[in-house]
């Protein structure tokens, strides 16, 4: 936002002040200002906007002037309008408003002038105008404009021809509506209107129609100066994909009590050119929902704590006096009534107000001290300490690559990817339809993040711990899930089995369970697996379908891990039992079975875990071989059976029997031993 110092001169005395200095102060003490440049005599300062969002009485001249004044200590001059009792009682009749939706709009006032001529502005009007990035159109619009950024209230103008009556009103269904840049949009549904006799003027709070638009042939004009509700006008700008000067405003809560001070602002400038303009009705003011009263009581000493340094009750008065809180004394209590432009979400309670001193009196004259307070414990936080573990032992242990994408999706990739991901959460107000889904599962953007990597990585092992958006039980949650992927040209099974062994390492370690694997069917994921504990789904082991890996390579193949990190946060951690390590030597017994080609090992593991006997310690996988002396369509998978007793050493006769057992359990399951000759 642009500020002309020319301008504040009209309402604090700038003469001889040192701008550099005010730059710095200022910027401390209200408001950034990131840039200062002179043009001619005039020096213009640059507010940062974001640094205003909480305060829309500084989005003006006067509120600049208002802080300029009580940081400088310089008088603050008023503003000269009509006042509002003399527009009141003019004999004409007011103008015929209907407000039919009173919750979006706060107030309204509105005057009829007639004898206008919309001729060029003074220079003044149109100098100060043009500093502040605003185009001079004519002496009605601009002094319009030049109203909303001399007080902050904004006002609209229409051509009073064919203007007999007022209503503002929401859509109860969409319209077209062409509005004053010559665009004609859609208008949705709850969209507050400004129309005549059904007949569309303004988009409230937004944009005037062409229709009703003032021109060179205007002779009179409808003035409109209203306030209303924040939240929905922030919406339609949204939903329409237009936010104006006045919009802005308007979406930081504007103080109802200024809509008639701006419409007298608004006279006196106009008559200072064109005396002879005639009011042809009297002022219609209407107060819905007015900014209601702030009062809050605070004591010296209060005050003294929070600042952290002594401070005389003379100085709190001025200060807050300076910026027009009223402020009355009682004892060592100052009960304090915040002013209307600073009662519209702003100041709320005695943090504010101290605030408010503070920045004013100077943060430079709080000298420091050691700060004292009780030492406290910080409670531990099981499910950051996971995540930690998580992102440790994935990056070091197994070179992935932690990424970190959007919360919705891409459109244009999950039309790609097929049906699966297409019913999700919509944003309602998403500015860009093409990322309107909010995602229900990471899997999608782990595969565009491959897809746009693919051709400078051969292999690529990534994850993501993050939140995705999913409906349970009517409600909204929001889980937060792990999900990994790896993208590989190595055997399939064989990433697959990678991909389990991380997901058993990662329980283990982080809560020493060791979890079921169940196959289930999924027609969107092959070779799915439901991770389980106690009766609890933790999650999926699976691989993307060909089809669909097909999009990023022909010749890879992914495999994705997807853990549900907050059921995993909520299980009891089992405890670390010892276990001796055994004293005499273990037996490793290697069995090459020849499976089909298409069984998965999970289906072999399965098996294999079966096979009870009390001499087994554990089985291990070791390999795939597919290749010579194997038959077609079937492959060799190699598993280790480790046996051993605690008390003492095996002997060959109770090895061979394991031996036989096991090969018999093989046999009996429809599986046979690989010949090697």
């Amino acid at each position: 936002m642009k500020i002309s110092l020319d301008w504040i001169n009209d309402y604090v005395n700038l003469q001889d002040i040192d701008v550099e200095w005010l730059t710095n102060k200022f910027t401390i003490t209200t408001a950034e200002i990131e840039d200062v440049y002179h043009t001619g005599s005039d020096v213009i300062f640059e507010i940062d906007n974001k640094s205003l969002t909480n305060r829309p009485d500084l989005w003006c001249h006067y509120g600049i002037a208002r802080e300029i004044s009580a940081i400088t200590g310089r008088k603050l001059k008023s503003i000269d309008y009509v006042e509002e009792e003399e527009l009141k009682n003019i004999s004409e009749k007011a103008l015929n408003v209907s407000i039919e939706d009173r919750e979006k709009c706060l107030r309204y006032s509105a005057i009829k002038i007639g004898n206008i001529k919309a001729n060029m502005s003074p220079e003044i009007i149109a100098t100060r105008l043009s500093k502040c990035g605003i185009r001079p159109i004519n002496i009605v619009i601009d002094i319009s404009n030049y109203v909303m950024l001399d007080i902050g209230q904004p006002l609209h103008t229409f051509d009073k021809k064919d203007i007999d009556s007022i209503r503002v009103a929401s859509l109860k269904e969409p319209i077209k509506f062409k509005s004053l840049d010559t665009i004609e949009r859609v208008l949705p549904i709850d969209t507050l209107i400004i129309s005549s006799e059904d007949k569309p003027l303004a988009i409230a709070g937004i944009i005037g129609g062409e229709e009703s638009a003032v021109s060179e042939n205007t002779e009179g004009i409808v003035l409109e100066s209203a306030t209303f509700e924040g939240v929905a006008i922030r919406k339609t700008a949204l939903a329409i994909g237009l936010r104006t000067d006045a919009s802005a405003r308007y979406e930081k809560f504007l103080d109802t009590a200024v809509t008639t001070v701006a419409i007298g602002r608004f006279l006196r400038l106009l008559q200072k050119y064109q005396p002879e303009i005639k009011l042809e009705s009297s002022l219609y003011d209407n107060i819905i929902n007015a900014v209601k009263d702030v009062n809050i009581s605070i004591e010296h000493k209060y005050i003294e704590t929070y600042l952290g340094t002594g401070i005389n009750k003379e100085t709190v008065i001025k200060i807050l006096e300076s910026l027009e809180f009223e402020v009355a004394q009682k004892d060592k209590m100052y009960n304090i009534k915040v002013p209307t432009f600073r009662a519209t979400k702003d100041i709320t309670c005695k943090a504010d107000i101290i605030e408010e001193i503070l920045r004013v009196y100077g943060y430079d004259n709080i000298k420091g001290s050691p700060y004292k307070a009780d030492a406290a414990c910080i409670k531990k936080n099981i499910a950051k300490d996971i995540e930690y573990s998580i992102k440790d032992t994935l990056v070091k242990k197994f070179n992935f690559n932690e990424v970190q994408s959007y919360s919705w999706y891409d459109n244009n990739w999950i039309n790609k990817l097929g049906n699966e991901y297409k019913e999700c959460l919509k944003i309602v107000n998403s500015s860009v339809k093409q990322f309107e889904k909010l995602r229900s599962d990471i899997v999608p953007n782990l595969l565009k993040i491959i897809y746009n990597n693919r051709k400078n990585y051969e292999e690529i092992s990534i994850f993501e711990i993050g939140r995705v958006f999913l409906v349970k039980d009517g409600e909204l949650t929001q889980p937060k899930h792990l999900t990994a992927s790896i993208y590989s040209r190595k055997d399939e099974e064989e990433v697959y089995r990678y991909v389990k062994g991380i997901c058993s390492y990662l329980l283990r370690s982080i809560k020493n369970i060791e979890a079921r694997y169940i196959q289930v069917k999924d027609t969107n994921k092959e070779h799915c697996l439901s991770i389980n504990y106690n009766n609890k789904k933790l999650g999926y082991i699976y691989s993307i379908p060909e089809a669909t890996v097909g999009l990023i390579s022909r010749k890879h193949v992914v495999n994705i891990l997807d853990i549900d990190l907050e059921v995993v946060s909520d299980l009891e951690r089992n405890e670390i039992k010892y276990q001796p390590i055994y004293k005499y030597p273990e037996t490793y017994l290697d069995f090459s079975i020849l499976t089909p080609m298409d069984m998965p090992y999970c289906d072999i593991g399965k098996l294999v875990s079966k096979f009870i006997n009390e001499l087994v310690i554990e089985t291990k996988y070791i390999e795939t071989y597919i290749g010579e002396n194997i038959p077609k369509d079937m492959k060799s998978t190699t598993i280790r059976i480790v046996i051993g007793d605690i008390n003492r050493t095996l002997q060959i006769e109770e090895i061979n029997k394991v031996k036989e057992l096991f090969i018999k359990h093989l046999n009996i399951n429809g599986l046979n031993l690989r010949n090697i000759n």
